[in-house]
């Protein structure tokens, strides 16, 4: 497999920046962290998100990147240095993954 056109990106990333969502892993991610703050009212362990979106517990340096990469995009937000569970999800959601109510059809 040669190297894509320059100009040409992945659908997936193409579909990322025009608001139509964010990858699936992260939103499992996402979505298991608003459950388990819902239930326990602390933020899981990176070994607690692994398990609980499936992964081999042993899965969490994978995590870690996953969840770091939802802080640079501003879905999950990190407390100071120091705290442990610091990752809270950020409410509201990024501004730029909202879909206009004007560009939803009537049902």
């Amino acid at each position: 497999m040669g190297k894509p056109k320059k100009g040409v990106e992945p659908i997936q990333l193409r579909k990322y920046r025009e608001g139509k969502g964010i990858p699936a892993t992260k939103q499992r991610i996402l979505d298991f962290f608003r459950r388990y703050r819902g239930a326990f009212h602390t933020s899981p362990t990176y070994e607690e998100i692994a398990v609980g979106i499936g992964w081999d517990a042993g899965s969490k340096g994978s995590v870690h990147t996953l969840c770091m990469e939802l802080v640079a995009e501003g879905w999950l937000t990190k407390l100071p240095k120091g705290v442990s569970r610091s990752l809270i999800p950020t409410e509201p959601p990024p501004a730029e993954h909202y879909i206009s109510p004007s560009a939803t059809p009537d049902v």
